[in-house]
């Protein structure tokens, strides 16, 4: 018996700037669907460029959930919600609209009001994920690891411009340099003026089946740290000085949940207890 093939599918789309705007040439991403037609992130995906008209347009494609992601250069990145391919059809997928990137500027000062020069400061995506918590329920949690989409140095007078390419609200995350990993603190954009807290170093003793420490705020939590050390020695991370809770958490689904009292300045080294 003769196999038949299935006719593909085909999407296009057209994009367009916040006023209506053709945007020429932008890239365009979309990752096809896998066995099954369910959406496979973990392959590479199909790409084209759109026309100097801004219309974008992919043929030869498998039915099913897909996802597309569009940029240009001087526009934030737009990533779409899931679509649907059909076989033998072309779908438009309409009007993908790009909002232009922005540049975010301020100044970045001490616990003493001076100025700090040499500070990184990063501009994040978060990547958020709910947590299930110790006693039922869940929180947000927002990644402070994810890879930066704009990145600067404040200057002498602590004053920075960075440029912000984040397909989401960003949160801009600042690291004094030579200091690596968690960041001394993380801000939504907006004020003039960035402040840095007292903070205090912590010695955390884990073992190296860890999954993240967090650190929980209000409704939310933030993951701080997810590299352990080898073996037992202590894992440092650094805090905002006064009351923190901490959740640190093991890959087995074990967890600790310690609060700490932290002196400006100050060291302390914890072994928490782990339970289910």
């Amino acid at each position: 018996r003769e196999a038949r093939r299935r006719p593909a599918a085909g999407g296009q789309s057209s994009v367009r700037d916040a006023s209506g705007r053709a945007v020429p040439f932008a890239k365009v991403r979309l990752w096809e669907p896998g066995l099954g037609g369910r959406m496979e992130l973990r392959v590479a995906p199909r790409e084209a460029q759109a026309t100097a008209e801004g219309e974008a347009f992919l043929a030869g494609l498998r039915s099913g959930s897909a996802a597309l992601e569009v940029s240009a250069r001087g526009f934030r990145t737009r990533r779409s919600a899931t679509l649907r391919l059909e076989d033998g059809r072309v779908v438009d997928h309409g009007v993908v609209t790009l909002e232009a990137e922005g540049m975010i500027e301020g100044r970045v000062v001490g616990p003493d009001g001076a100025p700090r020069a040499g500070v990184r400061v990063r501009v994040l995506s978060p990547r958020v994920r709910p947590l299930p918590m110790p006693g039922g329920g869940q929180r947000d949690v927002y990644d402070l690891q994810e890879s930066a989409l704009g990145d600067a140095l404040t200057g002498p007078d602590g004053r920075f411009a960075v440029r912000d390419s984040s397909p989401r609200a960003p949160l801009l995350a600042l690291h004094p340099l030579p200091e690596t990993g968690l960041c001394d603190a993380a801000f939504e954009p907006g004020p003039e003026e960035y402040a840095l807290a007292r903070t205090a170093r912590v010695q955390l003793e884990v073992p190296s089946s860890l999954e993240g420490v967090y650190v929980l705020l209000g409704p939310a939590a933030v993951l701080v740290k997810t590299d352990p050390p080898l073996g037992l020695r202590p894992l440092p991370i650094q805090l905002p000085a006064g009351r923190s809770d901490l959740y640190v958490r093991l890959h087995d689904g074990r967890w600790a949940a310690p609060i700490v009292d932290l002196e400006p300045g100050a060291g302390k080294t914890l072994s928490p207890e782990y339970r289910r």
